[in-house]
């Protein structure tokens, strides 16, 4: 928790983030990344981050959604070449139809073919719905690896659960720097 609030080196925490929040260096905004093997905690963390940062960040108004490229919303060789699409569509089924009578796959039909809309547009869709003053929104994405085996370049790599290669990887190719995350200890976890 302390790396994400505060940072790690060079690598500005959420706290410093938040400061430079109107700055466009892409170098004073690293994504935070948490990376393990299978069965160590990646998907707690996701579930409990939102609590954890709001013991930390009391005076903000915070909106937190997770998306997983796993159970309930694979990835799926359609996810690759509409890019971020997948992400900004998964953000719209968590928010507005998760739980209910539609499954995911029945919500992508429904928007058709030629879909498209950003991470930023889904996420001024659904603050719009919320209809409040929110000052930092978190976006946890599980089960990424599963999006990026799909490339071709990477079919070869034999693998299961998370691996940290092929994730590093994928953030050489971003401008963004990441910022290492660790797992929760048990006692950091309600």
């Amino acid at each position: 928790m302390k790396i994400l609030m505060e940072g790690h080196g060079s690598r500005n925490g959420i706290c410093e983030r938040f400061t430079k929040r109107n700055e466009t260096d892409r170098n004073h905004h690293p994504i935070p990344l948490l990376a393990n093997g299978p069965g160590t905690g990646k998907s707690r963390f996701l579930q409990e981050i939102p609590t954890l940062l709001r013991e930390q960040i009391e005076n903000y108004r915070m909106y937190a959604v997770n998306v997983t490229f796993g159970n309930g919303t694979p990835a799926k060789s359609v996810d690759v070449p509409i890019d971020e699409t997948s992400v900004a569509l998964r953000i719209l089924y968590e928010h507005f139809i998760s739980g209910g009578t539609y499954d995911y796959e029945k919500f992508v039909r429904m928007c058709g073919e030629n879909y498209k809309i950003t991470i930023s547009g889904a996420l001024d869709v659904v603050l719009k719905d919320i209809d409040t003053d929110i000052s930092m929104i978190i976006l946890g994405i599980d089960e990424l690896n599963n999006l990026h085996k799909l490339y071709t370049e990477f079919k070869s790599t034999k693998s299961t659960g998370t691996i940290q290669g092929p994730l590093e990887e994928m953030f050489k190719g971003s401008t963004y720097r990441y910022l290492p995350l660790r797992l929760l200890q048990s006692q950091e976890v309600q």
